[in-house]
This record gives structure tokens, sequence and C-alpha cells, in this order.
């Protein structure tokens, strides 16, 4: 009864005396059948509620679930709303990457906790959506850094990039100006530009920069 009445108030947005009702459960039948799914209820209704404050303390109460019970169907469901709750407040490229950062750690550790759950897809695709933000925002910066001719500064930002995120949808240019720029740093650096085209020809042979990254279009 106590926990149909939970349910009854979460679904309508009475987030704080549902919660109150759950903590009760919890505190007097703690061998109750309805202890996990309490517990549950509980991040749900943070989820539900949401806010800055809400989606902290939801992500708190469904990684606590998981601690408890890690072998329930559950504790997969959990862990993809704590990957949602990071992929969800994820900015743009240009923008501070924290959240991006943590969705990419928390969809990962989803896949390896629970690499057959019925999540698996759904987060796979999330996964590679947060490291195209990602490789995005370092691209750019790597740009920022050629443009203005600080070449080193580039270099490291686009090794990132190509390495880190081969699968980002502009690792060609990526490719391309981090051999341009090498090709800028002087004649000890002409390995690195020589190995950069070569991979930009290798790897995206219908790259629009494929055919003057050939060795013949460089002498």
């Amino acid at each position: 009864m106590l926990f149909d009445k939970a349910i009854a108030d979460i679904e309508r947005s009475r987030f704080e005396i549902a919660r109150l009702t759950l903590q009760t459960l919890i505190n007097t039948y703690d061998t109750s059948e309805y202890l996990a799914k309490a517990k549950l209820a509980i991040a749900d209704s943070w989820y539900r509620e949401g806010g800055s404050n809400g989606l902290a303390q939801a992500e708190a109460e469904y990684k606590d679930f998981i601690l408890f019970y890690p072998n329930m169907e559950e504790a997969a469901e959990a862990q993809q709303k704590v990957c949602n709750i990071q992929y969800d407040q994820m900015q743009k490229p240009d923008r501070d990457p924290l959240h991006a950062l943590r969705a990419e750690d928390e969809c990962r550790q989803a896949l390896v906790q629970f690499p057959n759950s019925k999540f698996a897809p759904e987060i796979q695709q999330k996964l590679r959506n947060i490291q195209e933000v990602l490789a995005e925002g370092e691209y750019r910066r790597g740009i920022f850094y050629h443009n203005k001719g600080s070449y080193a500064a580039a270099t490291n930002r686009l090794e990132g990039v190509v390495n880190q995120f081969p699968l980002y949808s502009g690792a060609d240019h990526g490719l391309w100006y981090l051999g341009e720029a090498y090709g800028r740093m002087g004649d000890r650096f002409e390995e690195r530009a020589a190995a950069a085209l070569t991979r930009l020809v290798r790897d995206y042979p219908l790259s629009e920069y494929a055919e003057e990254a050939q060795p013949s279009s460089r002498r």
C-alpha cells in the first residue's frame, strides 16, 4: 500500500511526499520485497523532478541502487539514466566539456558493466554522439591555435582529435590541418607532417583533401 501510494504521488508530481512515503517503507519494512523497488522509485522521483539539484540527487540515488543491487535487471536501467543525466546536460562543442566528459565516462561504464542489456544499442549511439561533441570541441581549439600561428599548440590538440576520436566526422580535416601545422614547424617535423597526410589518404580516400594530400601533390 505504501509503495502504490508513493507511485501515485510521483505520477501527480508530488515528489517530496512520495519520497517520505518510500523512506517510511524502507525504514519500517527492511525485509520487504519492495525494498529495492522503493530505492529505485526514490531515484526516479528525483529524476522526474529535474533541475540541477534533482538530477544530482537522482544520480547519487541511482549509483547507490547499483551498489546495493548490481545483479538486478533494473541496475542496467539505473546506469542508463545516470548516462542520460550527464548526456542531457551536455553543452555545445565550444562550451564547457564537463558534462560531455562525464557522460562519456558513464556511458562507457554502462557498456562495460551491462554489455548485454537492452539499453546497450542506445548507449552506444549516445557514446558516438558524445565523442562527436568532444572531438569537435578539440578540433575547433586546434584550428584556433593553427590560425594564430601557434602550431605546437595546434598539433597537440589535433593529435588528440585524430587519435582519440577516429570516428569523428571531421577527422580528415583534423589530419589535413595537423599535417599542415607540422609542415610549418620546420624540417624536424617533416616526417610527422607526411605521416598525417599519408594517414588521411589511406583512411579517408573520399575526403576533399585526399587528392591534395597525395605524395605526388606534396612535391
